[in-house]
């Protein structure tokens, strides 16, 4: 369960204050507003790219805010991807697992198995900068999936998908 608890948030640009929020495993939430109101950093901060001012969020009973984002056992897919420009699709989409030193075969077969179901195994060479939007995003959501998060946070994260792939993708990501 994420549980979001009197969270305050102040940086230079904006404050949030006094947020609660409480998701039981399963449960899906969608973050509605305007442009420039904080939604990203609000997942940023759970995420932990931002320190909090007051409040708690924990996720099934672990206090999240003192830990580094490495910790937390988060996917987070942005808007705009942020994928490394100067790797292949398959090198971006393995990097987690890279730098933990895992097996190059164990890294190979999961990286395989994320573009198998993203559908983007024709694509695994290339590099971002010729792909499609679309297939951008796909692979952004490859890289967060690739370590099976316990939760996963999505920042716009179907909008350049067609509609055949973003029906598929939602179901999968239900599972």
């Amino acid at each position: 369960m994420l549980d979001i608890s009197n969270l305050s948030i102040k940086n230079s640009k904006f404050s949030l204050k006094s947020i609660n929020i409480t998701l039981r495993n399963g449960e899906y939430f969608v973050l509605l507003g305007k442009s420039g109101v904080g939604k990203t950093v609000f997942l940023e901060t759970i995420a932990g790219r931002y320190s909090i001012n007051s409040g708690s969020i924990s996720f099934n009973g672990k206090e999240l805010s003192i830990l580094p984002p490495e910790k937390r056992d988060i996917g987070f897919v942005y808007q705009n991807y942020e994928l490394f420009p100067y790797m292949k699709v398959w090198e971006n989409i393995g990097f987690a697992l890279k730098i933990r030193n895992l097996p190059k075969k164990h890294i190979r077969y999961k990286v395989d198995e994320i573009m198998e179901i993203l559908s983007i195994s024709q694509i695994k060479d290339r590099y971002p900068e010729n792909l499609s939007g679309g297939e951008k995003q796909r692979v952004a959501i490859g890289r967060a999936l690739i370590l099976s998060p316990k939760l996963l946070l999505l920042d716009e994260p179907m909008s350049a998908l067609d509609y055949s792939t973003k029906d598929r993708l939602k179901w999968m990501l239900k599972d």
